[in-house]
């Protein structure tokens, strides 16, 4: 889901500009310059590492001293764990071990080398992987598969949604995240029938109005 901006199966579940604002650096500068030169035993040097939202960030693979691409993205847990990602080789890896404490042996750094050393053929990868061409893979399939009655909202990005968002909370979070349109499905005879608007300011608030009835259809 992370290597696809925030796409799983077909259903997005973070819009695209949030996974790419996650994944920048938020630092200043590096760890070195924050005070953090070996980055916690992490095998990474603290050089060329930034920090984002949740992960770190390589900024500059050579200060790093580590065979790996700048923008690649990772966190690792107790017991010498770690997942990387690398949107440049299209590489999503994930290493569970049980070694303690994670600095005894420099599995990360040497598990890094090993996946880059056996890479070939990257530009043929990366060009079929399209998910990362701005929703190419998206557009061609939404054009394939067009729904008479969404040709009115041609032009604007409508993303479905299951029911676990249509408390207010869960409007608020996609106004939040610049929804436009939230679809409305009808309703069999008997259901709840939800109308969504798109998102108001009131006060300070970003919202989505929101009604339910019953259909009597």
């Amino acid at each position: 889901m992370l290597r696809c901006r925030g796409e799983f199966n077909g259903v997005v579940f973070w819009v695209p500009r949030t996974v790419d604002f996650m994944i920048q650096n938020h630092l200043p500068g590096d760890l070195a310059q924050m005070g953090d030169t070996d980055f916690d035993g992490w095998s990474i040097a603290g050089e060329g590492v930034g920090f984002g939202l949740g992960f770190s960030v390589v900024l500059d693979s050579v200060q790093a001293r580590t065979l790996c691409s700048v923008g690649e993205f990772s966190w690792g847990g107790m017991a010498s764990t770690v997942f990387w990602v690398d949107p440049v080789e299209d590489i999503t890896a994930m290493f569970l071990t049980q070694l303690t404490p994670s600095n005894t042996y420099s599995l990360r750094r040497e598990l890094r080398v090993l996946v880059n050393q056996a890479l070939v053929d990257r530009g043929k990868r990366f060009d079929e992987h399209m998910c990362w061409i701005e929703g190419r893979r998206a557009d061609e399939q939404s054009q394939k598969q067009i729904d008479p009655a969404v040709l009115p909202l041609q032009g604007i990005r409508v993303v479905k949604f299951g029911t676990s968002v249509a408390a207010p909370y869960g409007t608020w979070i996609l106004a939040s995240l610049g929804a436009e349109v939230v679809k409305v499905e009808r309703p069999g005879k008997g259901d709840d029938a939800r109308y969504w608007g798109p998102p108001f300011w009131e006060e300070t608030s970003t919202m989505f109005h929101t009604t339910i009835e019953k259909s009597a259809h």
